[in-house]
């Protein structure tokens, strides 16, 4: 029941039950954005309307890099931009930096999103956890939603040098989440 997987690699194991965070990390070997849409308790919400909306801008030019894997979580899609090779954490300045990099990319979905009429919530910190493809989500009991891989090209990978970009130019810390439209 409601299976999460990290969004980066930690150099620890927490214990069972437990998160790890933005200390923890200690490399990314992917980008990832985390798209809800209206559903359950969400109605009225400026979100995209279905996943099959999401799927589409997401594929489509409005964003500027395709994902490597988009994953529908029964509400929502998590798209995963796939590192050709990690970023490695060994300092808290390479954090800060990693930090900056997963922010500024997550801000620039929002950003784009809100170009749809979308307002999305910058969900690009390091210790992200997202739902397991394989399992369900279970945050309506009466209507368990499967998770599965909608889309993905496991041979579609990116030089972590083409997000740099879009990297967050003022310090994030561990309370901090901007959007680049704040």
């Amino acid at each position: 029941v409601n299976v999460y997987l990290g969004a980066t690699l930690v150099g620890i194991q927490p214990a069972p039950g437990q998160r790890y965070d933005r200390n923890d990390v200690a490399a990314v070997v992917a980008l990832w954005a985390d798209v809800d849409c209206r559903g359950p308790g969400r109605e009225g919400k400026p979100l995209p309307p279905d996943l099959g909306a999401i799927q589409a801008w997401l594929m489509s030019n409005a964003v500027p890099l395709r994902p490597s894997v988009v994953v529908g979580s029964g509400y929502g899609v998590h798209a995963w931009w796939l590192l050709k090779e990690p970023i490695l954490i060994e300092s808290e300045a390479g954090r800060v930096r990693a930090e900056r990099l997963t922010k500024g990319w997550h801000g620039l979905i929002c950003d784009l999103a809100a170009q749809q009429g979308w307002r999305l919530e910058n969900l690009g910190d390091l210790a992200r956890v997202l739902r397991a493809p394989g399992t369900k989500n279970w945050k309506d009991p009466n209507d368990p939603q499967l998770v599965e891989i909608f889309e993905a090209d496991y041979e579609r990978r990116y030089d972590a040098e083409e997000f740099t970009a879009y990297e967050l130019q003022e310090e994030s810390g561990p309370e901090s989440q901007p959007h680049l439209d704040d």
